[in-house]
């Protein structure tokens, strides 16, 4: 199984993945994570993700040429993975064709899944806010991530829909009243997550204690 996770920027795309990652044991690869980062220097990862911090450290989505090659060596070792979820990638469409092509390669016959959280504007603005990173301090930079989404990933998104190759899923709320903590509303999503792609109730025994009694 591939899990395909899209969503705007503090949709909370991290903490499900993580949920995913500890409770089903699925092997998972964030957009983001990887130019944050830190590789060998020298080394051939780190070769090709340097320039693409130039991009990433300024909220910039990284251009597809520069990008396309470090996600080209991260999924070669995915193919040797039984279930595998994707954070945040493809965020352009054309890392969406890139992916669409490599599906038969990467899959080897397993199900392709596309999980969509939908967050507000304004949740995600704050949420990126609340979460403290180096690269959200700006308001501009938060701003510009969300401009981003709207403008690339979300067509992005759309040819993911289009393809047949891929299972679109319904697409999950990811906020709830104000009245439910952030912690009870990602116990909502975890529930509701899993429930689409068909995984069974929670391992509790690998359960964060964090997300413990979220998902009760």
């Amino acid at each position: 199984m591939i899990v395909v996770l899209m969503g705007p920027p503090g949709a909370g795309k991290s903490e499900l993945t993580n949920y995913i990652v500890r409770c089903y044991g699925f092997a998972a690869v964030s957009t983001g994570r990887i130019c944050r980062e830190e590789h060998p220097e020298g080394s051939a990862i780190g070769k090709l993700i340097a320039p693409c911090r130039v991009f990433s450290d300024k909220a910039e989505l990284v251009p597809d040429e520069l990008f396309l090659p470090v996600w080209d060596e991260y999924a070669t070792q995915l193919k040797h993975k039984d279930k595998v979820i994707l954070d945040g990638f493809p965020r352009s469409p054309a890392q969406a064709e890139h992916f669409i092509n490599k599906i038969d390669l990467l899959g080897r016959g397993r199900l392709v899944y596309l999980l969509q959280l939908e967050v507000s504007e304004q949740t995600c603005l704050s949420r990126m806010v609340q979460r403290g990173r180096p690269d959200d301090k700006l308001s501009e930079h938060r701003e510009l991530r969300i401009t981003q989404y709207f403008a690339h990933t979300i067509p992005a998104i759309k040819l993911l829909r289009e393809c047949p190759k891929i299972i679109s899923l319904k697409r999950v709320v990811g906020e709830h009243p104000s009245h439910i903590t952030q912690k009870e509303s990602m116990g909502m999503v975890a529930r509701r997550s899993c429930a689409l792609l068909g995984l069974p109730a929670r391992p509790t025994a690998l359960v964060p204690p964090a997300l413990l009694n979220a998902t009760k």
